[in-house]
């Protein structure tokens, strides 16, 4: 039960902030804070939204009075099992104890567990979207996606988190990359740190660690938190061992084709069951599965998928370690700065494969293959020409990502992945 003096308490607890990245995505934030639609942050947890909140909260309190703004994590043991009534308390405690002039601001964290949030925001919005501005994040895409949800459609905008990208993960190891001019003079120590990026990953708790084993463990408590609270809770689902040897054995097949009808067989479940299971994980950001590029949906459909996750981190502290895993590390990579740079991905084949297809915004294709070595096997070339024969004109750039290695040849721009993951 909520009451006034637990939102007292709430509001006199923010704290400064002693240490933070600065992310890329805050620009795009800050630039919405004075529209009037209702702002969703969503990721996976731990990819800092709660940081990127305070951030938030500090400047507005800065600009607009510190009682103008509510900051409140849903994910305080003080706040468990609220309903749609205690948002209106909660509210109308703010208003009087803070007594608030002007435009407020209310930063709600993880508030998809207050059920039927959506249908509270929206009457609000209603009937004060001029005074009120909403910022929320949460932690599973159904944020957006739930029956109440559609009734927000039109009135609010959503963004999407990561882990740091490699960009952010060098600001947080104060290494300049500001200019070309000091990428350059940098490229020694940033070729070390990508070595670690690739393996570590980029949860901004994890990047500023120094020790592997307590990483390690602490990625796998991660998992565990996701898991448990975001997918077998939420889900009910009760055989939690051989979910949890699915989500392993996924993960650690991250680049690799599969099909439904194969995960059935391999472990007993029904296919209905393996396409909702990897549906939830997909929902809450843990992993993410290409179709193969065809202009026919059907055949997009029908055909095998490939199944990727969302940090090399999480990944590494939960599969065995394989001769080929910094290839597949460095596809995995450039699949997930591909996805923040907002691409819808596909895969190709025909007689050789291409890792990854998307479309740019004028309709025409961009394709790329990995290959994390100076010593390029002949098939990474074939892929990319045999893609560029079939789609002839609609393709506008072929890129062969390499460990180090930088050239164009028959077309192809070949680039270090460091150096790729360092473009705009």
């Amino acid at each position: 039960m909520i009451t006034k003096e637990i939102v007292r308490q709430l509001i006199y607890e923010a704290k400064d902030l002693e240490f933070f990245v600065d992310r890329d995505i805050y620009a795009e934030i800050e630039k919405l804070i004075e529209v009037r639609h209702i702002i969703l942050i969503q990721g996976i947890r731990r990819s800092g939204k709660s940081t990127l909140m305070r951030i938030l909260e500090k400047e507005l309190s800065s600009k607009y009075g510190k009682k103008n703004v509510l900051h409140i994590n849903f994910e305080d043991n003080r706040l468990l099992n609220l309903d749609i009534k205690d948002l209106d308390k909660i509210y109308e405690y703010f208003l009087e104890i803070n007594q608030p002039q002007g435009r407020i601001f209310l930063l709600f964290d993880e508030i998809q567990n207050i059920e039927k949030w959506e249908k509270w925001l929206n009457s609000i919005y209603e009937r004060q979207h001029d005074k009120v501005k909403f910022f929320i994040t949460g932690s599973n895409s159904s944020l957006t996606r739930s029956k109440y949800a559609t009734s927000l459609t039109g009135r609010n905008l959503t963004i999407s988190i990561y882990p740091f990208s490699f960009k952010e993960y060098l600001r947080s190891k104060s290494i300049n990359i500001k200019t070309i001019r000091n990428i350059y003079n940098n490229r020694v120590t940033i070729k070390s740190e990508l070595e670690n990026y690739l393996h570590s990953g980029g949860f901004p708790e994890i990047a500023l660690m120094q020790d592997k084993e307590i990483k390690r463990q602490l990625l796998q408590s991660y998992f565990s938190d996701i898991i448990h609270r975001d997918v077998l809770f939420k889900h009910d689902i009760k055989d939690v061992f051989y979910f949890e040897g699915l989500v392993k054995y996924l993960i650690t097949n991250i680049g690799n084709l599969f099909s439904y009808n194969k995960l059935h067989k391999t472990f007993e479940y029904s296919i209905s069951t393996i396409i909702n299971y990897i549906s939830y994980l997909r929902e809450c950001f843990m992993i993410d599965i290409i179709s193969y590029y065809d202009f026919s949906l059907k055949k997009q459909e029908k055909t095998h998928k490939k199944i990727y996750c969302i940090d090399n981190g999480l990944r590494n502290a939960l599969s065995f370690k394989f001769s080929g895993d910094m290839g597949r590390l460095a596809e995995n990579l450039v699949f997930i700065e591909l996805k923040r740079r907002g691409n819808d991905i596909y895969y190709w084949n025909g007689a050789n494969e291409v890792d990854f297809v998307f479309k740019n915004k004028d309709d025409s294709l961009t394709a790329i293959n990995i290959t994390y070595s100076d010593e390029i096997n002949e098939r990474e070339f074939k892929g990319l020409k045999e893609f560029k024969n079939k789609f002839k004109s609609k393709v506008k750039e072929i890129i062969l990502i390499t460990l180090d290695y930088e050239d164009k040849k028959d077309g192809i721009r070949l680039i270090p992945l460091w150096k790729w993951l360092l473009e705009q």
